[in-house]
């Protein structure tokens, strides 16, 4: 099976362990600079158990917090359209990684309140998604059984996270996934990275934490700076791929992962509009987040198989519900790494 065209659909047995595939495939593959292997990614990668019963988490809006208050309003009409706003993705974090997601993005929220905060983070986007420990816990089972794929987790956003939570967090992550951590040196180049050393060392999973005064202290954790994500906030298709282009050729020179945010943001107006939209003589077209995933899928595709700077810099790229159209967004990004052999040997 070709990997040259982006219109290629991979096998589902391909997907699930494709950087072992290539590596037998492609002589160099292994051997490549990690930054330099385009690798698959999701946005929100923990939302896909949402519902508009989930409860509201700490990185949702105060405003729309208080009118989900508001009897009967709230429960039918807000936390509804709240949740068609925050759900991301259709597979949970598990299943993304059997499909050939190799980057997750984790916005960690931590409930106080619950009956075991010790244990009770999830992952959130304006409501509470995945439980993150079950989530941890697939990640490592994953790797016991593919011990030659490796995956980034990205922890980025902290919402009630405060006190003592930073620690809890952190045996959590050694708890489930420790014994896998590849430890960051800040002596030498990132680029030195490779799946073949990861492999060696048996220590498949990088965490990047964003939080210096905790990375500082803990080798096994990456800095935020190691990755860079510039967030592209438009609802337009045009600006967004000039901007992805744009970043791509000025990151060229530098020595770290980097990440590039293939989706488009609903404006805040949007999201209002739509809790007018709830009553039953609005009839207005009401749209969601996937729709806004399909308008920027059907932009990023093409850009992908013709931009110069994708085929030569891309390294993580993010979307929205990455199955969606048979998962041709997973396909097209894993499908770069064979192109970027052929344009070497040739």
């Amino acid at each position: 099976m070709s990997l040259g065209s982006s219109s290629t659909e991979l096998s589902p047995k391909f997907r699930e362990s494709w950087m072992e595939r290539l590596s037998e495939r492609l002589p160099d593959f292994s051997s490549r600079p990690l930054t330099k292997i385009a690798i698959p990614g999701s946005h929100d990668s923990g939302t896909s158990t949402i519902t508009a019963q989930s409860a509201l988490s700490g990185s949702c809006p105060a405003a729309a917090r208080a009118l989900a208050k508001i009897p009967l309003i709230g429960s039918c009409c807000v936390k509804p359209v709240i949740a068609k706003w925050a759900r991301s993705q259709s597979l949970t974090v598990v299943e993304q990684v059997q499909q050939g997601i190799r980057y997750l993005d984790l916005r960690i929220c931590h409930c106080l309140t619950c009956e075991q905060p010790s244990k009770e983070f999830y992952l959130c986007h304006a409501m509470r998604g995945e439980k993150l420990v079950p989530a941890l816990q697939g990640i490592a089972q994953f790797i016991e059984q593919h011990p030659k794929e490796a995956i980034i987790l990205d922890f980025n956003h902290f919402y009630e996270v405060q006190g003592n939570s930073d620690q809890l967090l952190l045996e959590v992550i050694q708890d489930t996934i420790g014994q896998y951590l590849y430890p960051y040196d800040k002596s030498r180049p990132i680029s030195d990275v490779t799946l073949a050393h990861m492999w060696e060392l048996k220590k498949p999973i990088i965490v990047c934490y964003h939080n210096d005064s905790v990375t500082n202290v803990h080798d096994d954790l990456w800095p935020g700076s190691s990755i860079p994500s510039p967030w592209i906030n438009t609802t337009s298709p045009d600006t967004l791929i000039k901007s992805l282009d744009a970043n791509l050729m000025a990151v060229q020179a530098g020595d770290t992962f980097y990440v590039s945010q293939c989706m488009l943001t609903p404006h805040v107006s949007t999201i209002l509009s739509d809790l007018y939209c709830c009553c039953p003589c609005c009839q207005q077209v009401v749209h969601n987040l996937y729709d806004m995933s399909v308008e920027a899928r059907d932009a990023y595709l093409p850009w992908m198989s013709s931009s110069e700077a994708v085929k030569q810099e891309m390294n993580i790229a993010i979307s929205d519900f990455v199955d969606s159209d048979g998962c041709a967004f997973i396909d097209t990004v894993v499908g770069l790494n064979e192109q970027r052999s052929k344009q070497q040997s040739g």
